[in-house]
């Protein structure tokens, strides 16, 4: 296995910031170079300079070396980020005012991430073994990474990375699971090094170290000399072929009542979202896209969970769940701006105020609980699902409607070119047939006003929304999160497990 140095924060939560303030989730080759930097000028393995301490010549030649080999790979462990709705309040500034002086409190959000395990940067060719003992030593004096809240224990071992270096990386191209990280390039020791003798080289007198009327708070110059960018791209596994292979959450701390407002969360979640991204948001979440330019078979979808049905997901203590599902082959720069764009929002209001909580990711494909043995997954639509096309002609039933849904959903899966009109309609319908799907229980629904079941319908369409119990099969994954029918991008047609014994089934 290749060469690492092995970093495992005991606490099991690491708590560090990005330059632009956001919450790092893995920490860059930078700033390992910066802690074992720190390590070597304040260690005991430090050598005296007038009246301060700065690394040894054997330590710097071992921080050389790491600048010149940047890890060609990283393994980042099991992680979860926590953005919870407490803050920190910190005395920032202390001015003058005409009621006296007065100290300004600055909050500051108590972001962190669980990892459930360690991180390791990895090297397959090690550095030389002149230099081997020194970093070994160096490491074993790291007593923290990131911020001071976050104490590691760090070694030099052998690891498995799951992402891989990629040279000359096209910026412009990423994937939703690539990690881009600053690397230490040569010359970063020594600039990190002459800016804190910048700070600390003379000792401020008397005179301009006391306390005067008016002192703002000194915020420590980020040093960006000899810092590059380096793209990790994941090494894991391709999920399940899905239609969504990612899944946003945020609890919410109001139940979900009505059928009616499945629909009407959904809508207002999205309007907040493409209002938070601005001009430019990505058509996959907006559904507007350019005259000529083909549509996908699935865009983002925004689900609403009851607590009952998180609770099938492993979900406990929430009222009611939103769930932003992101397509598989959603462009890397779009997850970015739509990720963003879900962390941020702390509420949305469909005619109350919903306060949401927790946002984390999932993997879609691996969504709800494994069925018990013994029992066959099936699948209920709720709250119901509207067809997307009229009737197809003589023949032309109720389950034919549903395997249409459930075809243009798999469209990209089942390996079938986009198409319109009734004969490709049939083609799609019976794919799915051959594939297996069962149909039991589709009964049309007529109870109120069933425009509660979409947001908008085409000019044209009837609205006849049914509901269905359904067998996939294996269609799609027994864990996989999906949607199917006309409202399936907006709080409709959701498919929930509903499992059945065997035998059941087989009669």
């Amino acid at each position: 296995m290749p060469y690492a140095i092995i970093a495992e924060p005991p606490l099991g939560t690491y708590r560090g910031h990005t330059g632009d303030g956001e919450v790092d989730t893995v920490p860059s080759p930078a700033r390992l170079a910066a802690a074992l930097l720190c390590a070597a000028a304040q260690g005991p393995r430090a050598v005296q300079d007038g009246g301060v301490l700065r690394p040894c010549e054997v330590d710097l030649a071992a921080l050389r070396w790491l600048e010149a080999h940047p890890p060609d790979g990283i393994r980042v462990p099991e992680l979860h980020v926590n953005r919870p709705e407490g803050l920190a309040y910190r005395i920032r500034l202390l001015e003058k005012r005409p009621t006296g002086r007065v100290f300004s409190r600055t909050p500051q959000r108590l972001s962190s991430v669980a990892v459930n395990g360690g991180y390791a940067w990895t090297w397959q060719v090690g550095p030389p073994a002149a230099l081997r003992e020194a970093i070994e030593a160096l490491c074993a004096e790291v007593s923290h990474l990131g911020m001071a809240e976050t104490p590691v224990r760090m070694w030099v071992g052998t690891a498995e990375p799951t992402h891989d270096l990629v040279a000359d990386a096209d910026w412009w191209d990423i994937s939703a699971s690539d990690l881009d990280l600053e690397v230490a390039a040569p010359g970063r020791a020594e600039a990190l090094v002459a800016a804190y003798q910048d700070d600390n080289g003379a000792v401020p007198s008397a005179a301009k170290d006391r306390l005067v009327t008016n002192e703002s708070h000194v915020r420590p110059t980020r040093i960006t000399a000899a810092l590059s960018p380096a793209r990790y791209a994941s090494r894991r596994p391709v999920p399940a072929a899905v239609p969504w292979n990612t899944a946003l959450l945020a609890e919410v701390g109001t139940p979900l009542t009505g059928e009616a407002d499945r629909v009407r969360w959904a809508v207002t979640m999205h309007k907040a979202l493409i209002k938070t991204i601005g001009y430019g948001a990505p058509p996959v979440l907006t559904g507007k896209y350019a005259a000529g330019v083909e549509r996908p078979a699935n865009r983002c979808a925004i689900q609403a969970l009851t607590c009952a049905e998180a609770a099938l997901c492993g979900i406990s203590g929430a009222q009611a769940v939103f769930a932003l599902l992101l397509p598989a082959d959603i462009d890397g720069a779009d997850y970015q701006v739509i990720k963003g764009a879900w962390e941020t929002l702390t509420e949305v209001r469909p005619g109350r105020r919903l306060t949401l909580s927790r946002h984390r990711e999932t993997r879609a494909d691996q969504f709800w609980n494994a069925p018990e043995e013994g029992y066959v997954r099936l699948w209920r639509t709720v709250p119901a699902a509207v067809p997307e096309t009229r009737g197809q002609g003589r023949n032309w039933t109720l389950t034919d409607a549903v395997r249409l849904s459930v075809g243009l959903v798999l469209r990209d899966q089942l390996g079938i070119s986009p198409g319109k009109g009734g004969a490709w309609y049939r083609q799609v319908a019976d794919a799915v047939r051959q594939r297996g799907l069962g149909v039991r229980d589709a009964i049309p629904v007529r109870d109120g006003d069933v425009s509660r079941f979409v947001h908008k319908i085409p000019d044209g369409l009837p609205l006849r929304p049914y509901r269905a119990l359904i067998d996939l099969a294996n269609l799609a994954p027994a864990r996989g999160l999906l949607a199917i029918g006309q409202a399936r991008h907006l709080g409709n047609g959701l498919l929930i497990p509903d499992d059945v014994p065997a035998g059941e089934v087989a009669a």
